[in-house]
């Protein structure tokens, strides 16, 4: 299991959804300290919709800055839609992710 910084995970992200519908998985520590993962993922973050830049938009924007917008799919086949902080990822398809730029 090998490393990877966080500004690559973003950037594998968009790739991945650049380059067809593919999915990551990956692994995150809780508000509780307890580890969750997530399997068949895909990324989310083109479903925010780019408004004018007025006050209004730029809070909203800063708001969601930090966040990895993604989907996965339950148990019965149907995508729900969640949002984790980049500072709280651990692991993502299978390396490690090292905080540090």
């Amino acid at each position: 299991m090998g490393t990877i910084y966080i500004r690559d995970v973003r950037r594998q992200v968009d790739l991945l959804t650049k380059f067809g519908d593919q999915t990551f998985s990956i692994t995150y520590r809780k508000k509780d300290g307890s580890y969750g993962e997530k399997k068949n993922c895909r990324n989310r973050s083109a479903d925010v919709k780019h408004q004018k830049s007025d006050l209004l938009s730029i809070r909203q924007a800063s708001r969601r800055a930090g966040y990895l917008r993604f989907e996965f799919r339950d148990q019965g086949g149907r995508w729900l839609k969640r949002e984790i902080l980049f500072c709280l990822l651990v692991s993502f398809n299978g390396h490690i992710i090292d905080h540090n730029f």
